[in-house]
């Protein structure tokens, strides 16, 4: 069963309450799919309120490939853009890679 965002949410945020857990979360950045700016913002928001902005975000670029050929690859300024968006909403480790 695939999971749902508000379990996997909650589970993050459990964690960082209730653990001493390592938390780096990675978002794959699919153009059309989650690369908006508002939804990038709206990640990275969260991220800063609810794990706090010392949690590393890692944004990875897509490759098309297997199932999803129908999508390009996620271009670097798409990358740069989400980077700064997440700067901007107060995160301070941020990352990309095109890898």
């Amino acid at each position: 069963m695939p999971a749902r965002l508000r379990e996997v949410l909650a589970t993050l945020v459990d964690l960082r309450e209730h653990t001493s857990t390592w938390l780096e979360l990675t978002t794959l950045l699919i153009p059309g799919l989650n690369d908006s700016p508002r939804e990038v913002g709206a990640l990275a928001a969260w991220v800063a309120t609810e794990l706090g902005a010392d949690t590393p975000l890692h944004l990875t670029a897509f490759h098309p490939a297997h199932r999803m050929r129908d999508r390009p690859a996620t271009p670097v300024t798409s990358l740069v853009d989400a980077g700064r968006l997440a700067l901007e909403a107060g995160l301070r480790f941020v990352y990309w890679a095109m890898c």
